[in-house]
């Protein structure tokens, strides 16, 4: 049985994905890779359970952050037109 992956490594393979179609422009791309620079800002770290205030069901570990998930429902949501 294969262990399951944390949500911060499903979240990195949704946003490389839709970042991977074929409609969306090359600067919002390149943007959007640049943000592994900023690693603070995709991911949080919760040391214990309630240690994370607002985040009491997190089990301890790293963990999606908001602004990451915002941008993947920003990407989802993403209504480009497609080349012709």
């Amino acid at each position: 049985m294969t262990p399951a992956k944390p949500n911060f490594l499903k979240s990195l393979d949704e946003l490389r994905r839709l970042l991977n179609a074929a409609h969306v422009p090359p600067g919002i791309k390149d943007a959007c890779l640049c943000l592994s620079e900023k690693q603070t800002k995709l991911f949080c770290f919760v040391g214990y359970p309630s240690g994370a205030f607002g985040t009491p069901n997190l089990l301890p570990g790293l963990h999606a952050s908001n602004f990451l998930n915002e941008l993947i429902e920003a990407m989802r949501a993403l209504q480009l037109p497609t080349p012709l």
